[in-house]
C-alpha cells in the first residue's frame, strides 16, 4: 500500500489495546537511506500529547488507522510540564532537528 504524506496526515493512531493516541503531525525521515526514521503523533486537549512512533513499533496500517504496540509512551514537554523525567519513552530520539 503507497499513501502520501498528506494522506498520512489524517489517520487516527490507536494502541493495539484501542487507546487513541492521536493524528500523526510530522515525520522524519533519514535521507542517507531514505528511509522514515519516526512517526510524531499528537493528541489530546490542544494536541498537548506528544509520542514518538518508531517504524517498528506499527503493527498495521488500514485505509483509516494506524495501530501500534502498547509500549509507547507519551513524551514529557518541558514546555508544558515543569518536571521531567528522563527516559520516559524507549522510542524517543534525541537527534532530531525542529
Amino acid at each position: 500500500m503507497r499513501v502520501s504524506h498528506q494522506t498520512l496526515q489524517k489517520y487516527t493512531v490507536q494502541t493495539a489495546s484501542g487507546e487513541v493516541l492521536g493524528k500523526i503531525s510530522d515525520i522524519v525521515y533519514d535521507c542517507d537511506s531514505f528511509t522514515i526514521v519516526q512517526f510524531i503523533v499528537s493528541g489530546g486537549i490542544l494536541k498537548s500529547h506528544l509520542y514518538h512512533i518508531h517504524p517498528h513499533q506499527i503493527i498495521s496500517i488500514t485505509s483509516a488507522c494506524i495501530t501500534v504496540q502498547d509500549t509507547v509512551d507519551r513524551i514529557v514537554r518541558d514546555d508544558m510540564v515543569q518536571s521531567r523525567r528522563p527516559g520516559t519513552s524507549t522510542a524517543m530520539m534525541q537527534d532530531v532537528d525542529s
